[in-house]
């Protein structure tokens, strides 16, 4: 096929990281088939249209891969000659050993399943990404290293839960549905940086389709039941309203205090108009005030601060709600369309 570099190299940077470990496949590389790129890891496939006419199938591995990026913005000439790969451009010839086309994993394309949701991708990709960072990375649970997207017939509520963070957004969305993808997957398709409209379809045999322009991922569903995320979330906490950006700063500089070896949890001591945040560590001390919205009788509770910071940062108002219970419920953020949950930590006497 001949094609120009700039549109073939960028869609192969987009699906090389998707090739699995040498050591676990002999079939190392990118297909070209039925004029479209192929990566495939078995938990996620990602494939990309190219603008080319060609009846050609094989298998660009990873130094032809290389090749393919280093060389000019130019036309070039990528073909299967024989058990090698040639590439030709303006400055020279390059030959590549590369695998049979038969022994490829190929993406099960068939049975799409019907088209579940239709949404602005960049509406999508904001929506989610404020959520992904309470997911589990490890759990005895697989559904808590996903995210939940949940169609009610009025919003997508996409929720992420972890050992001690909650996170909860929505879109509008008028289709009931209910998957969970898992975090590595949409980590991988938010990368492509989808433009314009995105296509999600899932389908009876436990998998999902994302769709946008070129591209198109294919990506397994996590099976099981996932938290009951609603009732986590009780209106009988103490309010407050606090300036995100400030609390933000502070919690930060409690991060210098905190020893390197250690996980020191942080005091948040709520009195009448003020939150007080303190920590205590063999090497340093902290101790700092922040003027808050709302009269509160007395309240002390224990935060990770790290934990707490990313909850923060995840949401996009200046100003928030905080919901406090006793010192051992959790703590509700609550932004306009954003909620989110904190375990606290348990204090030492």
């Amino acid at each position: 096929m001949k094609i120009e570099q700039k549109e073939i190299s960028k869609k192969l940077k987009q699906l090389k990281d998707i090739i699995p470990p040498r050591e676990t496949t002999q079939n190392q590389g990118i297909l070209f088939k039925n004029n479209e790129l192929v990566a495939n890891n078995l938990e996620l496939g990602l494939s990309a249209k190219l603008d080319v006419e060609s009846s050609e199938e094989f298998i660009i591995p990873p130094k032809a891969i290389n090749m393919i990026s280093s060389l000019t913005d130019e036309v070039i000439d990528v073909r299967l000659d024989k058990n090698k790969i040639i590439i030709k451009s303006n400055s020279g010839t390059s030959r590549f050993q590369t695998f049979p086309v038969d022994n490829f994993p190929m993406i099960n394309s068939e049975n799409e399943g019907e088209e579940t949701f239709v949404c602005d991708s960049e509406e999508f990709a904001e929506a989610i990404g404020r959520v992904m960072y309470a997911c589990s990375v490890h759990s005895t649970k697989p559904t808590m290293t996903g995210v939940l997207l949940e169609g009610d017939g009025k919003y997508l509520n996409l929720v992420a839960c972890g050992g001690y963070r909650l996170a909860w957004n929505q879109i509008e969305c008028s289709e009931k549905f209910s998957a969970i993808i898992p975090k590595t997957s949409l980590q991988k398709v938010l990368s492509i940086g989808f433009k314009n409209e995105m296509r999600l379809h899932t389908s009876g045999n436990r998998k999902a389709v994302i769709k946008s322009g070129d591209y198109t991922a294919y990506t397994g569903l996590l099976e099981g039941e996932y938290i009951k995320y609603r009732t986590m979330f009780k209106d009988n906490g103490i309010k407050t309203t606090v300036e995100r950006t400030e609390l933000i700063a502070s919690l930060n500089r409690t991060l210098i205090c905190i020893d390197n070896k250690a996980s020191n949890p942080i005091v948040v001591e709520v009195k009448g108009d003020v939150m007080n945040i303190s920590l205590n560590t063999s090497e340093s001390n902290f101790n700092e005030n922040i003027y808050i919205n709302g009269e509160v009788e007395n309240i002390k509770i224990g935060f990770n601060p790290r934990f707490m910071i990313d909850v923060l940062k995840s949401f996009s108002e200046e100003t928030l709600d905080l919901y406090f219970g006793t010192a051992l419920e959790p703590l509700i953020v609550q932004g306009k369309t954003m909620k989110a949950l904190l375990l606290p930590v348990r204090l030492r006497n």
